[in-house]
């Protein structure tokens, strides 16, 4: 029973001393320790703000490219990176809804276009078309999405990709910054 309560006692100590190092600090140390943890151990990476969700753990990996939109309009362009860990093929992105950083729902044709009016005659030429290949990314860039003025971010895009005649749902990119650049 002593041994227990010494291994206690001494855990606490060291706990202690790492919560008092983090204070003098205000970010890493800890927190960035535990991330690493995390990483390391379920291959998710958080050390991003943007985060994705995916309907199947072990199939995909995606990576946030940009978020830019043009301050006089409005309208912000997303780009991600997706990458298949197994065989794909081709795979059509088809967005879904699109939540703004007030957590409202923004509709379909007013603030952004159905998929089908994004599309061009030739599926190779669209921004949310590509033939996907093991282990490699491919960039797609969501249609334009009219936000609210003085965005920060969009709180979520959910989407469908579609791939080797089936419908790969609940995916989801959250969390996205908007960088407002001015065009000339």
């Amino acid at each position: 029973m002593k041994k227990i309560i010494c291994m206690a006692m001494t855990l606490l100590l060291v706990m202690g001393s790492a919560f008092a190092q983090n204070e003098s600090k205000k970010k890493g140390g800890f927190w960035s320790k535990v991330k690493k943890g995390v990483e390391s151990t379920t291959g998710l990476d958080v050390s991003k703000e943007t985060l994705f969700v995916y309907p199947t753990i072990g199939e995909w990996k995606m990576q946030f490219v940009s978020a830019i939109g043009d301050p006089e309009t409005g309208v912000v362009s997303v780009k991600i990176k997706i990458m298949p860990l197994a065989k794909q093929g081709s795979a059509f992105l088809k967005l879904t809804e699109v939540i703004d950083e007030k957590k409202n729902v923004l509709p379909e044709g007013k603030f952004w276009k159905e998929t089908s009016k994004f599309m061009t005659r030739d599926l190779s030429e669209s921004p949310l078309y590509n033939d996907l290949e093991p282990n490699t990314y491919s960039e797609y860039t969501f249609q334009p999405i009219a936000v609210p003025e003085g965005s920060k971010n969009i709180s979520a895009l959910k989407f469908t990709l579609e791939a080797q005649n089936s419908q790969l749902k609940g995916f989801e990119v959250r969390d996205i910054p908007i960088e407002w650049i001015k065009t000339e």
